[in-house]
């Protein structure tokens, strides 16, 4: 399934492809959630970039070039088509995508170095968990991060992201973010 087969507006959910490298399409913009961006080199899969809300994706477009990475649904997500009606629209949006581009390779560089926990602490905050209530601990904070618990990515996806082992991404997760049912034992 490609972007060239997908609405733009609809929700896809985590895990749905969206674009494939080698493919001509157009460009993107993430309007709701978070796009994993991959390399496949053979049967590798290597995680390159995690587009947010407002990013660009299938900016080799503006270069008139096809598609050099596979996108995907990490979490459920809307996007809409960005048109290029002229040569001033491209630069701007060529312009965007350079900052944007340098904003995303400090993000990887934070979910990928540092202790498990720190990196998960950043990868939450890209999610949209709010990085000020991972710091408080009252009761009202832990509600809410229980919520979005919830709407994480599976444990592997995580773990991939951050590049640790699923148990180890657990316990820490455990540390950051409380589940449903320690809540419920608290209460």
């Amino acid at each position: 399934m490609s972007l060239n087969t997908l609405s733009a507006g609809a929700v896809h959910r985590t895990g749905t492809p969206l674009l494939e490298q080698g493919e001509w399409g157009a460009l993107w913009r993430v309007r709701r959630g978070v796009v994993r961006l991959d390399r496949y080199q053979g049967s590798t899969q290597q995680l390159v970039q995690l587009a947010v809300e407002h990013d660009l994706i299938g900016i080799e477009t503006l270069f008139g070039q096809p598609y050099t990475l596979s996108a995907t649904a990490f979490t459920d997500c809307e996007l809409e088509t960005v048109a290029v009606p002229d040569e001033f629209t491209r630069t701007d949006l060529m312009r965007e995508a350079l900052l944007q581009q340098q904003r995303r390779s400090q993000d990887m560089a934070s979910v990928r170095t540092g202790t498990v926990g720190q990196r998960i602490a950043h990868l939450l905050c890209l999610l949209g968990v709010s990085c000020q209530v991972l710091e408080v601990r009252s009761p009202q904070a832990r509600q809410q991060l229980a919520a979005q618990r919830s709407q994480l990515p599976p444990l592997r996806e995580l773990a991939h992201a951050v590049d640790a082992k699923v148990e180890t991404v657990c316990r820490a997760l455990g540390a950051l973010m409380p589940s449903r049912r320690w809540q419920e034992r608290a209460a």
